[in-house]
């Protein structure tokens, strides 16, 4: 078997040997899934797992993308009364007698830390590797997987199966550049989650500042040790991860300090982006050159170290002259 397509086979697992929700029993199967007329997943029946029993039945289908890295008690807390209740309920595919988790990575994380039981749809359908990545992304639709997920699920990839980016990007049809811009999200420092949480509510901008905040620790460092750069470079790269971590954490601190611990992902992004990138204000000063009257004129603006000329309403002689001299310009 190719081992950049790996193909699901069905496993052994008899419907009998696990615990069935009463609820579910004799409830009616969804219709089954179709993307297309070539892709049709077909439900065989509902099945509840004892929260004692889903570490060793249940686990993450190849083509699910969420990462469980990340996944802590703070950033589940959206789902505390799993236990209580469960809203939806999860997809999988029996495998070799493993139920191998479709949607509801994060519920089922949940399950395992509050034992408690938890509902799959499960089917015994065979599709290629392929064909799974867009059942996954159709099924997550409602909560798909953040930049950083995928990051991560491209990393894990590449090392399971011993691959450079070029075939990552091809297996997955994506271009290489989205590949590498994910994975420069994956390589953040998880202390991050000390401050913001959830990875899953930040933008590729947001993200971008973070790696930005990164970069000023690595080079504050590097500026600040002497013979950096002649140093043996796994002693440099240790270094600099040092320092992010450190940086990170006196970060995590001057928020809780601030009370800014306890906004909204945006505040405290507005809060970074300040302490270390603040806006210094640029006075603009604009001068009159020529003005016939309040909508014929010509006028300079100076904002820093940008000079632009305005011209309102200018004979177009004159716009000609302008444009010849601009276009000749050594």
């Amino acid at each position: 078997m190719n081992k950049n397509t790996p193909i699901g086979r069905r496993g052994s697992l008899s419907r009998s040997s696990l615990h069935v929700s009463p609820a579910m029993k004799g409830g009616t199967l969804p219709q089954p899934l179709k993307l297309d007329d070539a892709i049709i997943v077909n439900w065989s029946y509902f099945e509840t797992i004892k929260g004692d029993k889903i570490a060793d039945i249940c686990v993450k289908h190849v083509a699910n993308t969420r990462s469980t890295e990340d996944l802590n008690a703070r950033n589940l807390s959206d789902l505390d009364d799993l236990h209580v209740q469960q809203r939806e309920y999860c997809y999988a595919q029996l495998v070799d007698g493993k139920l191998h988790v479709l949607e509801g990575w994060r519920r089922t994380n949940q399950a395992k830390l509050k034992q408690c039981d938890l509902t799959y749809l499960v089917t015994e359908d065979e599709l290629s590797y392929a064909d799974w990545l867009k059942v996954v992304k159709k099924l997550s639709e409602k909560k798909p997987h953040s930049p950083r997920d995928q990051g991560l699920f491209y990393l894990d990839y590449m090392r399971d199966h011993d691959v450079d980016i070029s075939v990552c990007a091809d297996v997955h049809k994506i271009s290489e550049k989205t590949i590498k811009r994910y994975i420069v999200i994956a390589k953040l420092s998880r202390t991050w989650l000390d401050i913001i949480f959830d990875f899953g509510t930040l933008s590729h901008t947001d993200f971008a500042l973070l790696k930005k905040v990164e970069n000023y620790f690595a080079s504050t460092v590097k500026e600040s040790t002497p013979s950096f750069y002649k140093k043996d470079k796994s002693i440099q790269v240790e270094l600099v991860n040092q320092a992010v971590e450190k940086g990170i954490t006196d970060l995590a601190n001057l928020c809780t300090d601030s009370e800014i611990v306890d906004k909204e992902s945006t505040e405290k992004l507005k809060f970074i982006n300040e302490v270390f990138f603040p806006t210094i204000p640029v006075e603009k000063k604009v001068t009159s050159l020529v003005k016939m009257n309040k909508n014929k004129f010509v006028s300079k603006e100076v904002k820093g170290d940008i000079t632009t000329f305005k011209l309102s309403q200018m004979p177009k002689e004159l716009l000609d002259q302008i444009e010849d001299l601009i276009v000749n310009y050594k």
